[in-house]
């Protein structure tokens, strides 16, 4: 008998949950955003923690290096995305293009793309505005991690804090394995009151 009560609540449990049902653009962005921003919470409170239990570590730092480590293990994607994508072209960087010899060519196009994805476009609400090999230039509309954690209770110079110098590292650890491209995010961010513009471009001599 209780079996056959549990087996009824699960299975009204997963209908209420649509598990099973195509989900619309709206509910596949909504949740996007809710399980992206719980990752950008989760690091804001270690930063926060740390910084109450271990006041003689650099909290900030140590945060900065984890998201850097992060981007650049996402960086191994980016390259082989961009191997794939130049098959059997023989120009690789350092023959004739900026950049050291005998990695794949990737161009700021590529970078571009292999880090961006129809979920990040849904859930930070990005639009491209340059897409070529020597310039790409994404701007983001909206930031699941400072959202979630502004609605914890942070502060604006915290939020700040979080993108500048912690999260953002995340991006500059997939940037650095390319040597050849620079990334730099102009203007204010999403955390500074504006719609954060992400340019990666070839580093000029």
């Amino acid at each position: 008998m209780r079996e056959e009560t549990d087996a009824k609540r699960i299975e009204e449990f997963l209908a209420a949950l649509k598990v099973g049902e195509p989900a619309t653009t709206e509910d596949f962005r909504r949740e996007l955003r809710a399980n992206i921003g719980d990752r950008g919470l989760t690091v804001y409170l270690m930063w926060k923690v740390l910084e109450e239990r271990c006041p003689e570590l650099d909290a900030k730092g140590l945060m900065a290096e984890a998201c850097r480590r992060f981007g650049q293990l996402k960086s191994k994607g980016i390259r082989a995305a961009a191997e794939s994508a130049h098959a059997g072209e023989s120009t690789k960087v350092g023959d004739g293009a900026t950049g050291p010899t005998g990695t794949a060519r990737v161009t700021a196009a590529d970078w571009m793309k292999g880090g961006s994805s129809r979920s990040g476009v849904l859930a930070w609400d990005q639009r491209f505005e340059q897409l070529n090999e020597e310039r790409a230039v994404k701007v983001f509309g909206h930031c699941p991690h400072i959202a979630a954690a502004k609605a914890a209770g942070a502060t604006d110079d915290e939020l700040a804090q979080l993108c500048r110098d912690i999260m953002i590292h995340a991006d500059y650890g997939m940037a650095a394995a390319f040597p050849h491209l620079e990334l730099d995010f102009p203007g204010k961010t999403c955390a500074e009151g504006g719609n954060c513009r992400m340019v990666i471009a070839y580093r000029k001599e």
